[in-house]
């Protein structure tokens, strides 16, 4: 009994000495804007780690002695950085109004950081999407190479079969044509991955400079 209420008491002190975990809840006057987390200075060409409104984890990576560095993007309005001193409590709540820029200038870069943003995002995409012509091209590989070593079996065959056996001969002869019929469809698929493949990766890699 007295070691059930040791565990007890000991899990009980356990629970209360975990730190609970703690939150800033971040939003902005207008909505959407791209939150980048413990970043001075942030690669706007990147994606950002959430957009407003949003709840962000405090953690002892992404903080610093109850502060976190909050870096705000939206085209149209000015950047803004701010070091946030959290609360005690749970939850910190903090709302930005952003400011306007009528810098045409900076609207033009801004236009162009995204642009360039969905060109590296659309860019991975085509680097991924170039798994399944590689992928198919090895499958067909495999296959193609089995129905070479069948055909050249079936060559074989007609080559030892003893004289006067035309029904027999004539049976390989057509094995022989379909699997080599096969295998020139797996090698036209073969060549047709490599090559799709082989441009989505290589257009992927351009498109993320």
């Amino acid at each position: 009994m007295k070691k059930m209420t040791l565990f007890i008491l000991a899990f009980a002190c356990l629970a209360l000495c975990q730190e609970r975990p703690k939150y800033l809840h971040v939003s902005t006057i207008p909505s959407y804007a791209d939150i980048y987390i413990d970043q001075l200075q942030p690669n706007h060409k990147s994606n950002p780690q959430a957009t407003s409104p949003e709840f962000i984890p405090v953690t002892k990576e992404n903080s610093n002695n109850n502060i976190i560095l909050i870096s705000l993007f939206k085209p149209g309005f000015a950047d803004t950085t701010i070091r946030v001193t959290l609360s005690e409590k749970d939850t910190s709540y903090l709302i930005v109004s952003l400011r306007p820029t009528y810098d045409n200038e900076m609207q033009e870069a801004q236009e162009k950081i995204l642009k360039k943003r969905y060109n590296r995002n659309f860019g991975r995409m085509m680097m991924l999407g170039s798994v399944i012509p590689f992928a198919t091209s090895a499958i067909s590989a495999i296959i193609t190479n089995s129905f070479i070593n069948s055909a050249n079996e079936e060559k074989h065959k007609i080559e030892n079969s003893p004289l006067g056996s035309d029904k027999s001969i004539q049976t390989h002869e057509k094995n022989f044509k379909d699997y080599n019929d096969k295998a020139s469809i797996g090698k036209i698929v073969f060549n047709t991955g490599i090559s799709l493949g082989a441009s989505l990766l290589a257009v992927g890699v351009i498109l993320q400079f």
